[in-house]
């Protein structure tokens, strides 16, 4: 049986973590006028290693992805066997209203393709579970692949807490107008967002979504845009940003203390994404917030669940 010793990461395991997340790349590519043209990983830049899988791809991109969540106070966890490093997990923890609470989220999990299917895996997800239930969370959750949904399921994070739609809306198509008054300011502090739901662009938990908008890579192109704001008539806030992979869409997230409101917050920030020269807007919204989604034509395009598993009860549960 394989002896698997989990810890928390340090920047010397740098070269290892990249290793290991390049290990199941079967093709590289760089994008050339939005085609994928294959080429070899050494005549990519950062930025085509970056786009092909994340920060994980290039040591350089590596390093600064690991130092910002060691710094922040995240959790970068890794799975050695026999000294070497196969697998790490990332976790972050943060706050939010219910469902969620005080939250562990599993944003990263990669193994070794050579060490796949010997419990390395289940070895790290068991880590964060524990991790979690430390650091007193009410919750650990995920967003899973299709193909690793059964894989979690039997880790015991086996409870659908909502369903994730893909939407997107072609802003040429809409013309609602808004009287909401946005105020573009930099959302320094999470303390503004603590107690907002986060109903537009869940693609991690709330916190790891604003905080990894803290972190800057000189390696992303000049006509990349980013900005965030508030709408103290809602007591909403709201980011958009471009879409790494679609020069003229951007990508929306959201947060509102009453989601009876998600629909007025939703027409705002499009309206703004129109201002700043986008002409799609691709977001995510649980199924309840959609079905609030009155005025706005838009396209399900995708469908996800976060899996989750309730380590301490709160009010709501």
């Amino acid at each position: 049986m394989t002896k698997i010793h989990t810890r928390l990461a340090t920047l010397k395991d740098c070269d290892a973590i990249t290793s290991v997340h390049c290990s199941g790349i079967t093709r590289w590519y760089k994008r050339i006028n939005d085609e994928e043209v294959v080429d070899s990983y050494e005549n990519l830049s950062l930025l085509d290693r970056y786009l092909v899988g994340g920060p994980w791809m290039s040591q350089e991109t590596c390093a600064i992805h690991l130092n910002y969540m060691l710094v922040c106070g995240q959790f970068p966890l890794v799975a050695e066997v026999n000294g070497k490093v196969v697998g790490e997990i990332e976790v972050f923890i943060g706050e939010e209203p219910p469902p969620f609470g005080k939250n562990a989220h599993i944003s990263v999990l990669e193994v070794a393709k050579d060490y796949r299917r010997r419990g390395i895996g289940k070895a790290l997800v068991q880590a964060a579970i524990e991790l979690a239930e430390k650091h007193d969370c009410n919750v650990i959750s995920t967003i899973p692949e299709e193909n690793a949904i059964e894989f979690y399921r039997k880790c015991g994070l086996n409870q659908k807490l909502i369903e994730l739609k893909h939407i997107e809306i072609d802003l040429e198509e809409f013309s609602i107008p808004t009287d909401a008054k946005i105020e573009i300011r930099e959302l320094n502090s999470f303390d503004i967002l603590k107690q907002k739901n986060i109903v537009y662009g869940r693609y991690d938990n709330s916190y790891a979504q604003w905080l990894k908008r803290r972190w800057k890579f000189s390696i992303w192109p000049a006509w990349y845009v980013f900005e965030e704001g508030v709408i103290s008539s809602f007591n909403a806030a709201y980011i958009i940003e471009s879409h790494p992979l679609k020069k003229t869409t951007c990508r929306i997230l959201a947060w509102i203390e009453d989601p009876q409101l998600s629909t007025q917050l939703l027409e705002a920030c499009i309206n703004r994404a129109r201002k700043l020269g986008f002409k799609k807007v691709e977001t995510t919204a649980s199924t309840e917030i959609v079905n609030l989604i009155k005025r706005t034509p838009f396209s399900i395009i995708d469908s996800e669940i976060v899996l989750g598993k309730k380590l301490v009860s709160i009010n709501t549960f």
